[in-house]
């Protein structure tokens, strides 16, 4: 982790690791008033891909203890991995997207080449309500497989969107 100024970056790695081998890079600036952080870069890189944001991201935080995630979305290629997330109030909200994710090209020490996935994968998930009480009937999304096979998640009616 470096600092200097209110910029910062950050360096994760696993290489040491002889079976799973990653690079998590992240820069970005701390909010003025110390309550968030712009992401302006973050890459993930694993052998042969390296997945990078695709349009800057935000990540806020009060002294109540809320925090806001603005759409962080991952590219490489055609695949797109996208998360947000908001928790207020004892309240969460969090979503995410996987778009074209090539089943096959996960990491070995993740996925063992012997489960035979392959194809591309979409997904849409969404989770709320109290942090503390979240469980499978608060995850409502839609599954595609690689078969073309579409399942649906059922979960409750999200809570009306505010402004």
């Amino acid at each position: 982790l470096t600092t200097q100024g209110r910029a910062l970056t950050a360096k994760l790695s696993t290489h040491g690791l002889a079976t799973l081998a990653l690079l998590l890079e992240a820069a970005g600036t701390v909010d003025k008033d110390g309550r968030g952080l712009q992401l302006s870069a973050l890459s993930l890189d694993y052998p042969k891909l390296r997945w990078e944001l695709a349009d800057p991201a935000h990540l806020g935080w009060t002294s109540e203890g809320d925090v806001t995630l603005t759409p962080v979305a991952l590219a490489v290629e055609q695949q797109r991995v996208t998360l947000a997330a908001s928790l207020k109030a004892g309240q969460l909200d969090a979503s995410a997207q996987l778009e074209r994710f090539e089943l096959g090209r996960l990491p070995r020490a993740l996925v063992p080449a012997s489960l035979g996935l392959l194809g591309k994968l979409e997904l849409k998930a969404r989770a709320w309500g109290p942090a503390h009480a979240l469980d499978r009937s608060l995850l409502p999304g839609e599954l595609r497989l690689p078969s073309g096979r579409r399942e649906c998640i059922k979960g409750p009616a999200p809570p009306a969107l505010v402004g």
